[in-house]
């Protein structure tokens, strides 16, 4: 778990999730991978009140209309 003021580095670590221009050429392993580094960073968002950045993840992730998404989520 992140301490609070570690964020900056939770989120440099997570960052490469941040952009879902090629996750439909993963394989489903990485699909799984990618998905939960993009709720991580989702989290760190909302914990440095970047609420709006948050919420634009999190609906991408919600928009997935296969069963990775819901492997992650539930």
């Amino acid at each position: 778990m992140w301490k609070k003021g570690e964020w900056t580095r939770a989120e440099n670590a997570v960052k490469k999730y941040s952009s879902p221009a090629s996750f439909k050429q993963l394989d489903p392993a990485q699909k799984v991978e990618f998905q939960h580094g993009l709720l991580e960073l989702a989290h760190i968002c909302a914990l440095n009140g970047d609420v709006t950045g948050a919420l634009a993840l999190l609906n991408w992730a919600e928009l997935r209309p296969d069963e990775f998404r819901q492997a992650t989520i539930s």
